[in-house]
């Protein structure tokens, strides 16, 4: 007969070794380590990836507060010394320091608070209080008509023509006995046109 198969009874199940189908164990077991191995390379490439998109973001909001303090205490510091009502003697800056600084014609205080990491910016009388967050430091250099760095300590406000604005943040990645600490540092300096009126 063409095209049956041929029966031996030597053989489990009648059929010739030949027109068996199917895999054997040892296959299986190859076919399963296999797939184990790509599905663990896939898990710890995605985890990999996973990590260093949350540092990214990380990363990326420690630039963006950053950016945003300096430009706000920088927008603050233009208009310093404005004296719309000429009032006699008046000066544009008062209670200077390398962290602290007050300007009369806003009435508004600038200051880092190292204990809450943030710049806090305080509009008086009012006492309306903005933050801004995820600073580590803020630091102010003051210079004189002739270029010259001024001590604040020492310094008369009245001195002041240029303000330097440093603001830094920092992102700590990895785990906490391993962090690295990214520093995101902006300087600009400022020349409130008023102060020299």
């Amino acid at each position: 007969m063409i095209g049956l198969p041929r029966y031996n009874s030597l053989h489990r199940g009648g059929l010739l070794a030949e027109q068996a189908h199917g895999f054997t164990l040892i296959e299986m077991l190859v076919a399963i380590v296999s797939s184990l191995i790509l599905v663990g390379a896939a898990y710890t490439f995605l985890t990999q990836q996973e990590k260093s998109f949350g540092v990214e973001a990380d990363v990326s909001q420690t630039q963006r507060d950053v950016r945003t303090a300096l430009k706000t205490v920088v927008t603050l510091l233009r208009p310093a010394g404005y004296n719309p009502d000429n009032v006699p003697a008046f000066r544009g800056l008062s209670n200077i320091s390398s962290s602290f600084l007050q300007i009369n014609n806003e009435n508004v205080t600038i200051s880092f608070v190292d204990a809450e990491a943030e710049i806090q910016i305080v509009r008086s009388p009012s006492g309306n209080t903005a933050r801004l967050p995820n600073i580590t430091n803020l630091t102010f250099v003051y210079y004189a008509a002739n270029g010259a760095e001024l001590d604040p300590s020492l310094a008369d406000p009245a001195d002041v023509r240029v303000i330097e604005v440093t603001v830094r943040g920092e992102t700590k990645t990895g785990p906490e006995d391993d962090a690295r600490v990214i520093t995101e540092e902006r300087t600009s300096r400022v020349t409130p046109l008023n102060l020299a009126l």
